[in-house]
């Protein structure tokens, strides 16, 4: 597994540092704190790291293109913990920003923590704010097969999310 995050986080540094020395647009690199609730189930909290690579104009509308990993954590009825890991590509504007990609939930158990269980899945992300300096609030969704997890009786993992966006970190 840390070989997958150590090889995602390589792909964005890579996809950032390229498109820099292409393009006119300034990459950014954004990390975000995101805390919330699992509809059902119980609280989440959690680590974003965004990068935009790319700027579009449709009709006068601008959009910024990129990639993100997120991890976090959500709190289950019967005190365990899930852990939810997700690469997605990423659209934003001023005021939304909506994420699709794929994810992993794991779930460790037994005695000393010594048993796994895991199931892949998608992960779908929306959110927004209103003015553009106020919190961002979203609903996010991982929606696996049934079969392959024990540990939540339904699929999807629901959750309603907050953060605060920061300015982030530029390569120019």
């Amino acid at each position: 597994m840390l070989k997958f995050k150590l090889l995602t986080l390589n792909i964005l540094i890579y996809a950032v540092y390229v498109n820099a020395q292409t393009d006119n647009f300034e990459p950014v690199i954004q990390p975000e704190i995101i805390i919330g609730y699992t509809l059902g189930e119980g609280f989440i909290w959690g680590v974003e790291l965004s990068a935009l690579m790319s700027e579009l104009t449709i009709n006068s509308q601008t959009m910024k293109v990129g990639a993100s990993i997120s991890y976090f954590w959500t709190l289950m009825n019967d005190k365990s913990t899930h852990r939810i890991i997700a690469v997605n590509g990423l659209v934003e504007t001023n005021y939304a920003e909506c994420k699709l990609g794929f994810g992993q939930v794991r779930y460790k158990w037994g005695y000393g923590l010594r048993n796994k269980n895991r199931a892949f899945g998608l992960m779908f992300d929306a959110s927004g704010t209103y003015p553009p300096q106020s919190p961002w609030l979203g609903v996010r969704t991982f929606i696996f097969r049934n079969k392959d997890w024990a540990w939540k009786k339904t699929s999807p993992y629901l959750m309603f999310y907050g953060y605060m966006r920061t300015a982030g970190f530029t390569f120019k």
